[in-house]
């Protein structure tokens, strides 16, 4: 399922409506994302939200459903279908489900509910707190204490990269600004290619250079082998390539100053700039640290 079909699932199950005009589904979402993330900071957003009408609550429920839908352990087809039948299950059950999600008291939701809570806690006496391991639990193959490798560190870069674009996607309210659907569909590539990368790291120990930190730690590299190699062949030639590159860093920089500059050419001009200092911070710890 892609970003715009996500975003179509979204904003169907948040104007889905009880029958008879009964209202929305705002109580019966709210308990179900309390049981699958009890931790997550939305659940204080939530608490803000409960005595707004339903008008003012919208924002809110976009989130939590958006958040259901990405619970992860299964397809987002399979949370959507969860979603829905948690709603049906609730709605005909007969409890005042709007009390039971301002008294906290999950454990009457239902079976499944209960055991939720129970794995949940079950989790917990061994130890695996959800925001300090969640991590190695997800990609237990990954040698996370590794910190100074250069693969573990991209890994730890790629994750919190990860976790950096699902919270602005989530920040993204499209019933209110539909217009930042574009947005959204450029962080949901950068979130999936960050995971992607982390699963193949995880599976095979190598990545797919597909994401851009990828794609710069490579570069890096070559940079620096090619380097490495001039710095020792050829100190003449390398001193002639770190003085253009020091004037293309300057030349670039006052480019940028230029008022009215058109946004794609200025984009243009920062990319050039962030690989010309890359350039420059090699070459300088080249000379800093020699070549071996």
């Amino acid at each position: 399922m892609d970003c715009n079909q996500r975003h179509k699932a979204t904003i169907e199950l948040l104007n889905a409506r009880k029958p008879n005009d009964k209202g929305d589904y705002f109580n019966e979402d709210v308990l179900l994302y309390k049981l699958k993330h009890p931790r997550k900071p939305l659940v204080k957003d939530i608490a803000r939200e409960l005595k707004k009408p339903s008008a003012a609550r919208q924002g809110v429920h976009s989130r939590v459903i958006a958040q259901l839908i990405e619970t992860p352990g299964k397809s987002m087809e399979e949370n959507i279908k969860a979603i829905i039948e948690n709603r049906q299950a609730l709605s005909c059950s007969g409890m005042n489900v709007q009390k039971i999600t301002e008294s906290d008291d999950l454990e009457k939701i239902s079976k499944a509910a209960q055991k939720e809570v129970k794995e949940g806690k079950e989790r917990d006496k061994e130890g695996l707190k959800f925001f300090k391991l969640q991590k190695e639990a997800e990609f237990p193959h990954i040698p996370w204490k590794m910190i100074g490798s250069d693969g573990i560190d991209l890994c730890i870069e790629l994750y919190n990269a990860r976790i950096a674009t699902f919270k602005a996607m989530q920040s993204i309210d499209l019933t209110a600004t539909p217009e930042r659907a574009d947005e959204m569909i450029e962080l949901d590539k950068l979130n999936k290619s960050a995971h992607d990368e982390l699963i193949a790291y995880n599976g095979t120990g190598k990545f797919l250079y597909i994401h851009p930190l990828t794609l710069l730690h490579r570069q890096k590299k070559q940079m620096l082998r090619e380097f490495t190699k001039l710095y020792k062949e050829d100190m003449t030639e390398f001193t002639h390539k770190y003085g253009v590159c020091e004037q293309n860093i300057s030349r670039i920089k006052s480019n940028l100053k230029h008022e009215g500059l058109d946004p794609k050419k200025r984009e243009a001009l920062k990319v050039n700039l962030a690989r010309a200092e890359m350039r420059k911070e090699i070459m300088d710890s080249i000379m800093k640290y020699g070549a071996e």
